[in-house]
């Protein structure tokens, strides 16, 4: 199990704790639908009275967390509610959510959004839970920034990389450009046939030099080759 498997299955066990803390009473990994159409929630929340609510717990070392994210959970947990005739669908993720997205996603999709902010405040009540899931934001944004970095250094080097092969490409790009005009400018009929043959010598070079090498022209009309490679 890697680092971000352990801090997701971290993220889901604090927020069971914290339905239980809020006096939820919690069911885990409850499968809804029938057939092909069957999907596991990651919880339900019972309340002594009314319809249950569906949760789906997200993790992601994104914060904030991108609106593509939000809209493809959002429509997840929405379409799990309406098949399990919930009262509400839940969606908890652990960074940051941006007011307007909050916003446009419960009114699109009628579900509450629990973001680090919402947790913690929740969790207030419970200074051990508070202190946890503190600990666990502060990691995964020491995390954020530690892939950055890797992503940023990783991106000069291929950029260096590119100012070596650039102009060799450019190189590689007029041969072919060449041999393209040449191609197109001969004649058809039996004039220029060995012309058009050693021109698509030149071309099968090009295009597969590393591949196929030695490459032989056949004279001899049994073969019905008129070039072959070895």
């Amino acid at each position: 199990m890697n680092q971000l498997q352990k801090m997701s299955q971290q993220f889901e066990k604090l927020c069971i704790e914290l339905f239980d803390i809020l006096g939820y009473r919690v069911e885990q990994g409850v499968l809804i639908g029938t057939g092909t159409s069957t999907r596991e929630i990651d919880a339900v929340l019972h309340r002594r009275h009314g319809k249950p609510s569906f949760v789906e717990i997200k993790w992601t070392r994104n914060n904030p967390v991108s609106l593509r994210q939000l809209r493809d959970w959002a429509l997840r947990i929405a379409s799990s509610a309406r098949v399990g005739e919930a009262a509400a669908g839940l969606l908890i993720v652990p960074g940051m959510v941006a007011p307007i997205h909050r916003k446009w996603l419960e009114r699109e999709f009628n579900v509450d959004i629990w973001d680090r902010e919402a947790l913690v405040l929740r969790a207030k009540r419970n200074d051990n839970l508070t202190e946890r899931f503190s600990l666990l934001f502060a990691e995964t944004d020491r995390l954020q920034v530690a892939m950055e970095r890797t992503r940023q250094v990783a991106a000069e080097s291929i950029s260096e990389d590119a100012d070596l092969i650039e102009p060799k490409f450019e190189a590689t790009q007029l041969l072919g450009q060449s041999l393209t005009k040449r191609l197109r400018n001969i004649l058809p009929g039996k004039e220029q046939a060995q012309l058009y043959e050693d021109i698509c010598l030149e071309i099968i070079n090009y295009l597969f030099h590393d591949d196929l090498l030695n490459p032989q022209p056949q004279r001899s009309l049994v073969s019905r080759l008129s070039i072959a490679f070895k």
